[in-house]
This record gives structure tokens, sequence and C-alpha cells, in this order.
């Protein structure tokens, strides 16, 4: 049963194409008691679920495969006009800004957003768009267990770069972070919509994308670059790349 006009139970939604993001900000919001969460990567994806459901707030981003986010903004105004957007960009640009505001964004959050910078945004918004009674349960909650090991997961994983660890395993990131091998692979799938492996070598390739173009690395192979990255076996370096890219190392730096 849906609470009685105050808002709180209904969706908020997240589109964004880069997963990371996604996960951050989900998490950030979470932390604060905003939930559920809905996270989507295209507009395209998000559009059943925003037409089919009363959302208390949109968070969009500028720039994805297939509709923009601006043109999303103008598709949501007119099939949804009173639920809250706000807009989510890599690019300082004014006239950009403008623009969004023009065809009815809330807000415009430059990335990266810090965690206070969003949930200030999400509960001043919602706080003009319904009143009070369209915050959070309680803004003071410190998150629930499975929220407090994805966000120490984050830190100690991604923030504090152990994924560069060519050792580490699920069983001695449980360790790390006081948990069990079921449990976080469990947080891992929920949260990032990967496994383990899968996740490690996505942040590893990301990593090997900052590496190669760093002049600290120039005149390095792809093999000495990669092994800084985290990656131990070359053929594990590989698959991932071209899983990730659809191209070979090879491939890449010749046609990029």
């Amino acid at each position: 049963m849906k609470p009685e006009n105050d808002g709180i139970g209904y969706p908020l939604v997240i589109i964004d194409d880069e997963q990371l993001t996604l996960t951050a900000l989900k998490l950030a919001l979470e932390l604060k008691g905003y939930e559920p969460v809905h996270t989507f990567t295209t507009f395209d994806e998000a559009r059943p679920f925003i037409l089919s459901h009363q959302c208390r707030i949109i968070l969009l981003d500028i720039s994805m495969p297939g509709t923009s986010g601006i043109a999303g903004l103008e598709e949501i105004k007119k099939a949804r006009p009173k639920f809250p957007v706000v807009m989510t960009t890599g690019t300082n640009d004014v006239s950009t800004a403008v623009r969004c505001i023009i065809a009815g964004a809330s807000d415009y959050l430059l990335k990266p957003i810090e965690p206070d910078v969003l949930t200030n945004c999400v509960k001043s918004v919602l706080a003009t768009h319904k009143g009070d009674k369209y915050l959070s349960k309680d803004d003071k909650r410190a998150g629930i267990p499975p929220v407090e090991l994805a966000q120490r997961l984050h830190e100690v994983l991604i923030e504090g770069k152990l994924f560069l660890d060519p050792d580490i395993d699920v069983e001695s990131l449980s360790l790390r972070l006081r948990s069990n091998r079921t449990y976080v692979s469990r947080i891992i799938g929920d949260y990032y919509k990967l496994s383990f492996r899968h996740l490690i070598n996505e942040l590893r390739v990301e990593e090997f994308l900052k590496l190669v173009d760093s002049p600290e690395f120039k005149g390095c192979t792809l093999d000495e670059i990669s092994s800084k990255a985290g990656f131990v076996r070359k053929a594990t370096f590989f698959e991932a790349f071209k899983e990730a890219t659809g191209k070979t190392p090879a491939e890449w730096v010749r046609y990029r």
C-alpha cells in the first residue's frame, strides 16, 4: 500500500551510462534514507518505468547513448510534467545548464558529484516541489547493513584502489571488509551488476586506459602498463580489454 500523499515509498530514478557513477549516486541516496532507488543506463531503458510509475525525483545524465538527456528531459516534461528532474553532466557549460532549466529541469549538477552535494540537492528539490513531507523518512539514518557494506566496499576497493593488488580475491576482500564471501559477492552483484572477477577486470581496464595516456608511462609496453593496472596474465588482460572496449589492445592503440 502506497503512503497517502507523502511520496515516501515512490521510487527515485537515476539514469547514467556509467555503472560506477550509478552505484556511487545510489549509495549516497540510500545512506540518507532515500529509497527505493532504481537505476538505468539509458533513457530508452528507463522510459517504460518512468511512464508507468509515480517517481519522486529523476536524476538524468545529459550525455548518453540513444536518446540524449536533454531530449529525455523534454519527453518527461511532456508526459509527466510534475516529476522533478535534476540533470547531471561532466561538462561545465553554462549554455547547456540554461537550456536544461528552460526545458524544465529543477537543478543541474556537475560531475563528479559529492554525496553531500547530491543529497542536499535532492532534499531541496523535493521540498520545493512537494514540501517537507516528500523528504526522506529520516535524513539522519545511518543506513541499513547492506548499504553500509556496499559503501565500505566502494571506499576500499575503488577509492582505495585495492583492485590494483594482483593477489586480491573475494576471500581477502571479505576479510578486509569484516564480512563473508557470500555476502560480499551478493553486494557486488546487487550494486555493480557484475561478478567479483568482472568488476575487478573492468576497474583494471579503466586504470590501464588512464595510465596509457600518462606521460609517466610514455615508452612503456602495453604489457608493462597492464601489469601496473593490476593484471598478472597477458591472456586475462587481452580478454578483459576486448570485452570492455570491443577491440584488442593493439587495435585500440592503432585506431584511437
